[in-house]
Parts: C-alpha cells; structure tokens; sequence
C-alpha cells in the first residue's frame, strides 16, 4: 500500500546518504542527489505494487571479426543513429546467419550452457529472488539470445514466475535444430517497452508505472520507451573505460555504479519500498 509523503521522503533521504558514502568509495556516482531523491521518494511512496525493474543483461553472441567491424560504429556517436541502427541490423542479421549455419540445436545450447557457466554480478541473485518474494516482476531485455538467455537462467535456477526474458529468438526445426528467427529483430538501439506488446510480460505491467532500469550501455535508457511510466529510476553499469565515459554516463542515468560493483543499492531501494509499504516507517 501506498505510503505517506514524510515516510517516503524519510526513507528517501536515508538511500542518498548511502549513495553519498559510497561515492567516497568510488563504488557509485551520481549527478544530481536531489533529483535522485525526488524519484526514490516516488518510487518508496507508490509501493512495491507500482513497480518493475528492466535489467539490460548482456548477453550478446559474440562472433570476433563482426564485434571488430561493427562496434566502432555501435559506439560511434558522431555517426547518425539512422547510419549506426543500419550497421546494428546488418551486424545482428549475420550473427544469426553464422548460427542457423551452424546448425544448433537446443541439446548443443544446453551443454554449451552447463559448459560456460556465466558469471553473474554481485547482488543479481538477492535481487531477482527479492522481487519473486514481493511480486515485482523482473524484464531481461537483451540484443542476445532467447533461447541461450533462458536456458542460463534456468540453470543458475534464475528463471522464477517473475522473471520475464525479451530478446531474439530462434526458430527450430521438428528435430530441434535452429532453421531461423523470429521476429522483430531486437538490436542494441530498438530494445524497449513497445517490444513487450501481447506478451505475457505486458500483462503484468497493469498498474506498475514506476520503473527501475539497469543498463550497461546509454543505449540500454531505451529500454522503458514505449510505454508510459511516472516514475523512471535509470542505473547506469559502467565497467570499462570508467575515465573516458564516466561524464556522459552521469549526464544519461541517475546513479553509476562502477568497475563490476554489486547490485547493493537496487537491493537496499527493494527493501525500503517493500519496508515502508508494509510499516509505513523509515
């Protein structure tokens, strides 16, 4: 249930101070406090029941020689984004054409999984099992693959009611070997909100305008368009060449969380908003 505004302010102004603590550690960095603090007591004041969280997971297929020619132009930001989306759908469409002749099947994908296990930041287990605890669902909104995507989730036994998975996914024949795609075709620069549309995912979104959103790249802010939100929480991950990018990371999301740190903060926003919803006390 909802909470007042002087409990929400309360609980508010003590996650900033945490927040302020750890950018001495150089573990965090924000921009602007007040504004973050405006959107968390939002957040805090319309419950767990108002909320969703949208996590670009990476988890991209990566084939060498098209990662070299392609990503100078996917970061390239004195390129148009018409020039750069054209570049991203030719990259995408010969990633999949490199797997359907492959030949992969679903078996392969299981063991290639149970082989390369994926190491997951800090704090991403506490924080899925968190929102399966108090029903807020959790969207994995990823340029990979469904399929690849799925089946790491299920066996690190990530892949609860709540969890949800948007990304590219395959086609497979009656013998269980991938033969193609469906689309749309999701890339780095058109996932968001409007890809969701009919899927059992944009029926849990009744009622939930508040949005935490967790990206790796300034691409990933697209993520939530599409669809109407009141309160947007942006989470920026920022992993390598903290020195060149940090500034326009801070100018894009509200909170940065640096070189591989742990998802301690989503966590502690979880529990205040699920605390005072319940107590209606800091």
């Amino acid at each position: 249930m909802p909470v007042d505004a002087n409990t929400s302010a309360a609980a508010a102004d003590t996650l900033v101070a945490s927040l302020l603590e750890s950018t001495g550690d150089a573990t965090v960095a924000m921009r602007d406090p007040a504004a973050v603090r405006t959107k968390l007591a939002a957040t805090i004041a319309a419950g767990p029941g108002a909320l969703h969280i949208i996590s670009g997971l990476s988890f991209r297929d990566r084939s060498e020689a098209l990662y070299q020619r392609y990503y100078p132009i996917e970061i390239n930001s004195s390129l148009s984004m018409e020039v750069r989306r054209a570049a991203m759908e030719e990259w995408w469409r010969q990633a999949h054409e490199v797997i359907v002749d492959a030949k992969l099947s679903r078996e392969e994908i299981s063991r290639l999984v149970l082989a390369t296990p994926v190491p997951f930041r800090q704090g991403t287990r506490e924080l899925i099992a968190e929102c399966d605890t108090h029903g807020v669902p959790f969207l994995v909104f990823s340029a990979g693959l469904y399929d690849v995507i799925t089946e790491i989730l299920v066996q690190a036994s990530l892949k609860s009611p709540n969890v949800h998975v948007v990304s590219n996914r395959m086609r497979f024949d009656e013998s269980g070997v991938c033969i193609g795609f469906h689309t749309p075709l999701i890339h780095v620069f058109n996932k968001n909100e409007a890809n969701t549309s009919g899927s059992p995912y944009a029926e849990t979104l009744r009622g939930r305008p508040n949005v935490i959103l967790l990206g790796d790249s300034i691409g990933d802010l697209q993520m939530a368009e599409g669809l109407q939100h009141s309160t947007l929480l942006t989470i920026g991950l920022l992993n390598h060449d903290v020195d060149r990018l940090l500034p326009s990371y801070l100018e894009a999301f509200d909170i940065v969380i640096l070189n591989d740190g742990p998802l301690d903060f989503p966590i502690q926003l979880l529990a205040a908003v699920v605390r005072n919803s319940a107590t209606g006390a800091p």
